[in-house]
């Protein structure tokens, strides 16, 4: 894969730190240390539902996958460890989250497979970004415009609230992005399920394959994993749920996507 021109460069000398010792960023390790993350200390930072996301994607040996909103990177980190053939693009408005995630890419060894591009998704056509798409994952913010009182600024606002890109943003990017029988996955409040089915709809991408994601078996789901299909009929396959905690830890599924399943 060629450099692109809009992607963006690792920071020279980027401030990395993972005892606090006053550096902009810290160095965070999952999957048993295969992967490590540079993250803003003070900015936004990623969370289980980025996880979750990554291992809920499907994809088949070289596929290329863009992720909108990519944040520090995690997501395209956990896919290239997962799918060795595939290639991801990250494309990420801020700029301090785009050079953290150039820099996670080289320092895991995947710049020839993941590559980030600093542009504001709700603006395509993308330069730089191949012709051909299979999927694109999204981890919209969940809070809804005006929910709060966000400071428009903030980098944590802006990941959060939806300020710099909404789910309907998204899912119309990706349906334009996405080649025909192409898929879109994301993750979302529970909540606010009947909102995500009708926007992706909308957007003429028909969910697929949902799963309800419990703190605990006795709880509520939190979280929902939906994966949506460009172009396809009315089929919906619901897995079953995912729960994250029990006995005072993690469950059996969730220590295996952590890699603590020993």
């Amino acid at each position: 894969m060629n450099p692109l021109k809009e992607t963006a460069e690792p920071e020279a000398g980027i401030d990395a730190s993972s005892d606090g010792d006053g550096g902009r960023y810290t160095e965070d390790a999952i999957l048993s240390g295969k992967i490590t993350v540079l993250q803003p200390k003070n900015g936004y930072r990623f969370s289980l539902d980025a996880v979750l996301l990554a291992f809920f994607v499907r994809a088949k040996k070289s596929d290329t996958i863009v992720d909108l909103g990519c944040g520090s990177g995690v997501i395209g980190l956990i896919l290239a460890h997962r799918f060795p053939d595939v290639c991801v693009y990250g494309l990420e408005l801020q700029r301090e989250l785009a050079e953290a995630a150039a820099q996670n890419a080289m320092r895991n060894g995947f710049s020839d497979r993941v590559k980030v591009i600093q542009r504001d998704f709700t603006t395509l056509p993308c330069p730089g970004l191949p012709g051909k798409i299979d999927a694109v994952v999204s981890n919209p913010p969940f809070r809804k415009s005006g929910s709060g009182r966000p400071n428009p600024l903030s980098p944590k606002a802006i990941a959060r609230h939806e300020i710099a890109g909404s789910l309907a943003q998204a899912a119309e990017a990706a349906s334009r992005l996405l080649s025909p029988r192409g898929s879109f996955f994301c993750v979302y409040p529970a909540s606010r399920l009947a909102h995500c089915v009708s926007t992706l709809c909308a957007n003429g991408l028909e969910p697929k394959r949902l799963r309800m994601v419990h703190p605990k078996k006795d709880e509520p789901a939190s979280l929902i994993l939906v994966e949506a299909r460009k172009g396809s009929g009315p089929e919906l396959l619901l897995e079953p749920p995912l729960f994250i905690h029990e006995n005072g830890g993690y469950t059996a599924e969730i220590s295996a996507m952590l890699g603590l399943d020993g």
